[in-house]
């Protein structure tokens, strides 16, 4: 799509960015409440890191969400989420 209308082409960018961050924001959330609902606890044995006991914590990546340990970047253990 080429737009001629400065002003216009803006806006579409402006509106594109917030559904995309929108999306963000809701499977950011998901994420959390899906870990937390899963008992990724530091008490528990899923949330303890099998290389070093360190604990387990949700992070964000390029690629999306995953588990990785607090103690990085001595221990590199990571792990999907697994919804």
């Amino acid at each position: 799509m080429v737009l001629a209308d400065p002003k216009e082409k803006r806006r579409i960018q402006k509106e594109h960015v917030k559904q995309v961050a929108g999306k963000q924001r809701e499977s950011g959330k998901s994420v959390r409440v899906a870990a937390e609902s899963s008992a990724i606890e530091p008490k528990s044995k899923k949330g303890i890191c099998p290389r070093c006991n360190g604990h387990l914590v949700v992070r964000n990546g390029k690629n999306g969400s995953f588990i990785g340990c607090n103690q990085f970047p001595k221990c590199r253990y990571t792990t999907e989420v697994i919804l």
